[in-house]
């Protein structure tokens, strides 16, 4: 089986892909006109870097403090929470003081979501999971990827259509520790991994509504809760 790499009429062997990386500076590269050289060092580089993340059913990119910071959050809201509706309720009543119960509810089903973005680098394609909506492209599909003045992670489409990964936005931690820049040069060695030539009809991009389930329970009881309060309120002669 021959492999092709888009852009580059560079032609690799998937023997060549997944052999030992030591022999990789003895490797030879057929280009498109038939010739062949050896030590084509940067072809090499890119696939040896994302023929791993080929090979592999599914590797997961995201910033590891983000969960710790959501959870650290959460937990300190819902100290905040206990502590507003003890003090409201000692001093108005629980008629007033519920109503923080919704409040804490939502902003943890928000940090639930912001907790859960991430990139994924599957087997044909690339799954961006943003805070509402989750973007499947399929592999053959993008162009490019880089990163933004802003520092935010894009993911290059056909006629200049752009995916942003929430999940590497660019922030002043981003700055110091170039983690959209390490996301990058990850997504784009699995994007230029060894791959078969005869691939079928270029898929559209497919996107849908984000789904976190422990999220969505947390705005769900938030409704509900709402919704019930109003309801006790208005049956009491609130």
């Amino acid at each position: 089986m021959r492999v092709d790499e888009p852009g580059s009429g560079v032609v690799l062997s998937s023997q060549v892909a997944y052999q030992e990386w030591t022999y990789w500076d003895v490797a030879h590269v057929e280009f498109a006109d038939g010739k062949k050289t050896g030590g084509a060092t940067e072809p090499l580089r890119i696939a040896r870097n994302g023929a791993m993340a080929y090979t592999t059913d599914q590797i997961t990119l995201r910033r590891r403090s983000w969960p710790v910071l959501c959870g650290i959050t959460i937990v300190g809201l819902g100290i905040g929470m206990l502590a507003a509706v003890y003090k409201v309720t000692s001093v108005s009543g629980f008629r007033t003081g519920w109503q923080g119960i919704p409040v804490f509810l939502t902003l943890a089903g928000v940090c639930g979501r912001v907790a859960g973005c991430r990139v994924e680098l599957r087997q044909d394609a690339l799954l961006v999971i943003n805070p509402l909506r989750t973007h499947l492209v399929p592999r053959v599909a993008i162009r490019s990827v880089s990163v933004g003045d802003d520092g935010t992670l894009e993911v290059q489409l056909a006629e200049d259509r752009k995916v942003a990964a929430f999940a590497f936005g660019g922030s002043l931690l981003d700055r110091v520790r170039d983690t959209s820049g390490e996301a990058e040069r990850k997504i784009t060695g699995w994007l230029h991994a060894t791959r078969p030539v005869d691939e079928p009809e270029v898929p559209l991009p497919q996107v849908r509504w984000t789904r976190c389930r422990s999220a969505d329970v947390s705005l769900v009881l938030s409704v509900v809760v709402s919704g019930a309060g109003a309801l006790w309120m208005a049956l009491s002669g609130g």
